[in-house]
């Protein structure tokens, strides 16, 4: 059983609300930090270079990890791709 008074959502007295009204009208939405850098916009060349940049840096980090692993393991990859996996377990079955 209920007790008491039934809740209701406070309201702030009329004064206070339309002095918040108001104020909130009125500002700009302020930034986090006024004198933050601006990045420029990127263009379709730097997109490009970026992109490309990217591509060969994971290349050859793949490249480097597989020699790595094949000097480890005197040519055996001891740890599995997920497409290899998918693989493996197909042909269990």
């Amino acid at each position: 059983m209920a007790q008491g008074k039934s809740k209701t959502k406070a309201q702030l007295p009329a004064n206070v609300k339309a002095k918040k009204k108001f104020s909130s009208k009125s500002k700009v939405i302020a930034k986090a930090r006024p004198n933050a850098p601006v990045a420029p916009k990127l263009t379709g060349k730097a997109v490009d270079a970026m992109k490309m940049k990217k591509a060969i840096s994971k290349g050859v980090s793949e490249a480097m990890e597989n020699e790595l692993r094949a000097k480890a393991f005197d040519g055996k990859k001891s740890l599995l791709t997920k497409k290899e996996m998918a693989e493996k377990a197909a042909a269990s079955k």
